[in-house]
């Protein structure tokens, strides 16, 4: 099944070189002055100027060509500069995460120490309210020990 396609693709091939020859052989014809001068010289000036514009193409290609070559350069510069960025945010990682698990047992303890303050602030809270309690008693009772010695004070 393959080999029909081959053949036809070799014989379309053959084709188009056999009409190439042909191209190339009226061409050449030309050049050497077979028709005549005028028609020799028509064919150089043609030919020369299928040669400037080949010249032409070549040059943009050339300019093309550089052109993507900067492009290329500056591309590869780019990704160097990403790269160093992304290796120097990787260690800053690492430095961080280091730091973390350096700080963490420090962290813990003193949560740890903060619930038991807060527990001692809590029993302190308690111990003074008990003590405003006592100092409220004990100032309701001077003054009736006050009232009661103004009552002693005053009988004759």
């Amino acid at each position: 099944a393959e080999a029909p396609i081959l053949l036809q693709a070799l014989r379309q091939e053959l084709i188009s070189l056999k009409d190439e020859v042909q191209v190339l052989r009226k061409a050449n014809a030309l050049l050497s002055g077979l028709h005549g001068e005028e028609k020799r010289r028509a064919a150089q000036r043609v030919a020369a100027k299928q040669l400037q514009q080949e010249a032409t193409k070549l040059g943009s290609s050339r300019a093309m060509l550089e052109k993507g070559e900067k492009r290329a350069g500056l591309v590869q510069r780019c990704l160097e500069e990403v790269h160093a960025r992304l290796d120097s945010a990787k260690i800053g990682k690492i430095q961080a995460e280091n730091e973390i698990n350096q700080l963490t047992p420090a962290f813990a303890e003193l949560g740890r120490q903060l619930e038991m303050a807060d527990t001692d602030r809590r029993w302190l809270q308690g111990e003074l309210d008990k003590l405003r309690q006592a100092s409220g008693g004990l100032r309701a009772e001077i003054v009736h020990l006050r009232e009661v010695r103004h009552a002693v004070n005053a009988m004759p």
